[in-house]
């Protein structure tokens, strides 16, 4: 998430990297079974909480986002603080998410009110396409951007005081401009220690990039699979009950599975052999004039959340499945006239301590789980998968 919201021009490199690296100490401190992370931790000690368990499919996420950290950060780090399409893109979206909280609160002011902001907004978008053309004028621009938004700032302000409730808008749209305003500081920093001395900053990126890989390198080196791994069946476990030493007798069997990254990556590090791949079951289902694997639950967490950062191959049996699912979970949603994205979730039903409960959720006719048409839950991070 960290990579991505600098590759979108959210945060800056220098951002980036002191968040990942801030997020790789902490995880060095969690106390680790065989070099896994266990599933649940105390939020303020760190201590592991009962029962201490290692799940198969979380670990390969981890290994997987580790590996994927280790190679994107030496782009990060060259990234110069220069004005480029990468930052006025995140900035424009930023803006625009803005304009539409902060569009009908003007609006109810008054014609002149919404005319006024259509027009500042207008000029700050134009502002956006005259590129700087070097780290110095790089900061006077920032600068003028900056002015801008003070400028919003004080007419929302403004309207915030005229209108006769609280209007929930007015709280989002100013989150959304003090999320720009952030950015365009954040920015200022970097463009101002550059100029300074260009030979620190890039210094200081390089002593990050080099913490970040040796911790993301020890986590995958001291990583075992073994123990979660049946040799008989070539089929990794669901995971391991360290409390209880045991392993469980349930094993993920499909090639349409969340654990697939994990079986990916274990064959890729020479923990198992090859031979694992293929015993991955492919059972397929008609979805209209197209097929697709079959998978437990036919929910999107199964299917697309390794393509994070696998790739897909047009014409292979995987990439036929990811239309085939997405083009029928679309369907199936709007037939039920709600957001497409099935997956799993907690719900709406508490236990005796009043905990949300949590289970996979999907779509009828691609999952072997029954029951699948008897509730609905849409999940918003399957939507954004």
């Amino acid at each position: 998430a960290t990579v991505s919201a600098w590759d979108l021009g959210y945060i800056s490199a220098t951002e980036c990297l002191v968040q990942l690296d801030r997020t790789l100490a902490i995880l060095q401190k969690l106390p680790r079974y065989r070099g896994h992370l266990f599933n649940w931790y105390d939020t303020q000690s760190l201590v592991p909480l009962a029962p201490l368990y290692v799940s198969t499919v979380d670990s390969g996420n981890l290994l997987g986002y580790l590996l994927t950290v280790s190679a994107a950060v030496s782009a990060v780090a060259d990234d110069t603080p220069l004005i480029d399409r990468r930052f006025r893109d995140g900035f424009s979206d930023t803006l625009d998410l803005f304009e539409r909280e902060a569009a009908p609160v003007m609006a109810s002011l008054g014609r002149d009110s919404a005319r006024d902001f259509r027009r500042d907004v207008r000029r700050l978008h134009a502002h956006l396409e005259e590129t700087p053309k070097d780290l110095g004028a790089s900061g006077a621009w920032l600068q003028s951007i900056a002015s801008e938004l003070t400028l919003l700032a004080t007419r929302l302000h403004d309207a915030q005081d005229r209108v006769r409730h609280e209007d929930a808008k007015v709280g989002s749209a100013a989150w959304w401009l003090d999320a720009a305003a952030s950015m365009v500081a954040e920015r200022r920093r970097e463009v101002a220690a550059f100029i300074k001395s260009p030979e620190a900053v890039r210094t200081g990126h390089q002593e990050l990039v080099s913490r970040i890989v040796t911790a993301a390198n020890q986590f995958l080196d001291t990583t075992e699979m073994d123990f979660l791994f049946d040799r008989d069946r070539h089929l990794f476990a669901i995971g391991y009950n360290v409390t209880e030493g045991r392993r469980d007798t349930t094993f993920y069997d499909a090639l349409a599975s969340e654990a697939r990254l994990a079986s990916f990556l274990a064959i890729a590090m020479r923990h198992v052999s090859q031979e694992h791949w293929f015993k991955l079951g492919r059972l397929m289902t008609p979805v209209g004039h197209q097929r697709a694997l079959v998978s437990w639950s036919a929910s999107m967490f199964e299917y697309l959340m390794p393509l994070l950062i696998m790739r897909s191959y047009p014409r292979t049996l995987l990439n036929e499945t990811y239309e085939a699912v997405i083009s029928r979970h679309i369907e199936y949603a709007e037939g039920l006239d709600v957001p497409w994205g099935i997956s799993e979730s907690a719900y709406a039903v508490q236990d005796g301590g009043g905990d949300y409960q949590y289970r996979a959720f999907g779509v009828p006719g691609m999952g072997l789980k029954r029951g699948l048409a008897d509730d609905l839950v849409v999940a918003p991070y399957a939507s954004l998968l």
